[in-house]
């Protein structure tokens, strides 16, 4: 299978990474001293589960001129979604699955007007990996879980298929019928934490441990819910619960990849989370208090220059 990684940061430098390691031919975009690193020494990654190392990897800032792949694995933060779907346009063919891993729910649109809703795989995982140092990526915790699903609902066989290689390469896989539902599940639990780690510097279980933040987050989250209610898609009765069970279980120091963002100085992507439930909010005449705060306190943070 010939995959493209559109953002080899933590997530998609794993991903990459396990799934070159298994075989797959795989084509890293990134930049910078990242994407130098790459080019020079390979790629590693550290993991509880095993590391590997990659001595040498295809790894380029522009992917014209190579051939049509089967996946783009999508994982850029929001703020970047509508430049690097400009980006991958020449490996994307008319059978090219674009299988994104984005925090937030604003790219569904992005993604499926430049291309099309049936070339657009939506996914979700809240596995947590970070660069560690150029070239070196951290995979924390023992947890590799992923959902994928098409667009419509239906079981493809191309969706079967990168299952498959996911598998063999020890990602734990999901097909979901209903993926949109699990892609608004990750935005209800990513979107509230990144912004009460942001506005905190609190781990996550900190935060789901304090009577007073845990009370925050529910607030959060419940805004984000009764967005997704008023646009249709009904999430399940018991998710914040679930949502709090699952943050228990995180390693007591993990926080959110905006969190990490925010203290390395780098711009954040504030705007496509919490300023999207802001947006929405207004539309759809949903009051979200929390996120509107979070949206307007940090929403300066987004806009450093890189």
């Amino acid at each position: 299978m010939r995959v493209a990684v559109m953002g080899s940061g933590g997530l998609g430098g794993l991903f990459g990474g396990l799934l070159s390691a298994a075989g797959a031919e795989v084509i890293f975009i990134a930049r910078g001293k990242h994407l130098d690193a790459m080019r020079s020494t390979g790629l590693r990654i550290l993991s509880d589960r095993g590391d590997v190392s990659l001595d040498k990897v295809d790894a380029t800032d522009d992917p014209k001129g190579r051939p049509l792949v089967d996946i783009v694995i999508f994982t850029v933060k929001g703020q970047d979604t509508k430049s690097a779907a400009a980006l991958i346009e020449p490996v994307v063919g008319p059978d090219t699955a674009i299988v994104s891993f984005q925090n937030g729910v604003e790219w569904l649109d992005i993604l499926s007007t430049q291309y099309s809703p049936d070339a657009v795989m939506p996914g979700a995982t809240m596995t947590p990996a970070t660069i560690e140092a150029p070239g070196v990526i951290r995979h924390i915790g023992g947890s590799r879980a992923i959902t994928i699903g098409e667009w419509h609902g239906n079981k493809s066989a191309r969706v079967s298929r990168f299952a498959e290689c996911c598998e063999k390469a020890g990602l734990e896989v999901t097909i979901s019928e209903k993926i949109h539902v699990d892609v608004w599940s990750k935005f209800v639990a990513m979107t509230s934490f990144s912004a009460l780690a942001c506005l905190t510097r609190l781990p996550l279980r900190t935060i789901a441990a304090t009577d007073e933040t845990r009370q925050l987050a529910t607030d959060a989250m419940n805004e984000i819910i009764a967005i997704s209610r008023a646009r249709g898609v009904v999430l399940a009765d018991d998710l914040t619960s679930k949502i709090f069970a699952s943050v228990e279980k995180f390693d007591p120091s993990w926080k959110t990849s905006m969190c990490n963002d925010l203290e390395a100085g780098k711009p954040i992507e504030v705007d496509s989370l919490s300023g999207a439930v802001h947006r929405l909010g207004l539309e759809l005449g949903v009051p979200t208090p929390v996120h509107s705060v979070a949206y307007r306190a940090l929403i300066s943070y987004a806009r450093i220059e890189k």
